[in-house]
């Protein structure tokens, strides 16, 4: 095999497995081109929506804007790369939970411009304001109600001993 063939084979096999694993290479949501799909594309990405960019690098979904559901986009394709399923809305450090963490990212940076995500701007529009803590509130962990009832309860035998014990020592 010439070295020209074997170039040509290495890419073919390159460009296929690539093909192969999905929406991840072929959409080019690693904006940062690091190899890895980080908070910082999403910085990146949030950037482009809040300054109204619409170029097509940025527009993951394919529908001719740069806007929330290319932010959605990312957030499944970065998911199911880095975790096997997609991240929710307001997971600012993207552990795959959104719970108090992010929520004192938003809340060291509320009221202010800052157009990131890592600054818990999670709807794009250049502010983390209370738009942007609706969606926390809404993707939030919650403990359910399932869990907590599943927390024993001290049965009336436990409250009825001390009771009897105290009336024991009272007698002495």
């Amino acid at each position: 095999m010439t070295l020209k063939k074997l170039i040509q084979f290495t890419t073919s096999v390159v460009v296929i497995s690539c093909l192969s694993v999905g929406s991840v290479f072929a959409t080019g949501a690693d904006f940062n081109d690091d190899g890895v799909f980080t908070v910082d594309d999403l910085d990146i990405l949030v950037a482009a929506i809040a300054t109204g960019k619409s170029d097509s690098v940025h527009d993951l979904s394919g529908d001719g804007l740069v806007d929330r559901s290319d932010i959605a986009e990312w957030l499944n394709i970065g998911g199911q790369a880095n975790l096997g399923s997609p991240y929710k809305f307001a997971d600012v450090n993207l552990d795959g939970n959104v719970d108090q963490v992010d929520f004192t990212t938003w809340n060291d940076h509320k009221f202010s411009e800052t157009g990131a995500w890592s600054s818990g701007d999670f709807n794009g529009d250049g502010l983390t304001d209370g738009h942007d803590f609706v969606i926390w509130n809404e993707q939030k962990v919650i403990i359910s109600e399932s869990f907590l009832n599943a927390v024993p309860e001290p049965s009336g035998m436990f409250l009825v001993f001390p009771a009897a014990l105290l009336l024991l020592r009272r007698r002495k």
